[in-house]
């Protein structure tokens, strides 16, 4: 990947999703790689994560839902709108992530989607 902004990154995972494009979780943020081999970077710092833009993990569901796990919190990405949602711990609140470093990303045979 040829990135001019950062002279080298890490790139800590990569998958493959329904529309064959190349997803990459890096050190710098999130690439995607489409079939013609056009790269785009989604720059998440101008979401509530602005502290980090490291990209720990990625996940694709049965649902062909996006997940992006970083130091900061939980994203979905939207194929249609080109956008995210984001999830975060809320202190005690039940129904929030309880931690907002996600590593992990998997999925049951329920299709019950575990977050770690």
């Amino acid at each position: 990947i040829k990135y001019k902004r950062a002279s080298y990154f890490i790139v800590l995972k990569f998958i493959f999703d329904h529309n064959k494009t190349i997803w990459c979780a890096t050190s710098v943020g999130l690439f995607n790689i489409n079939p013609n081999q056009h790269v785009k970077k989604y720059n998440l710092s101008n979401k509530p994560i602005s502290e980090s833009n490291t990209i720990l993990t990625l996940y694709q569901d049965k649902l062909k839902n996006l997940w992006i796990g970083t130091e900061k919190g939980l994203f979905l990405y939207h194929y249609q709108t080109d956008d995210f949602s984001s999830f975060f711990s809320k202190g005690l609140d039940p129904n929030s992530l309880s931690q907002d470093l996600i590593i992990s990303i998997t999925e049951d045979k329920t299709g019950m989607l575990w977050f770690g």
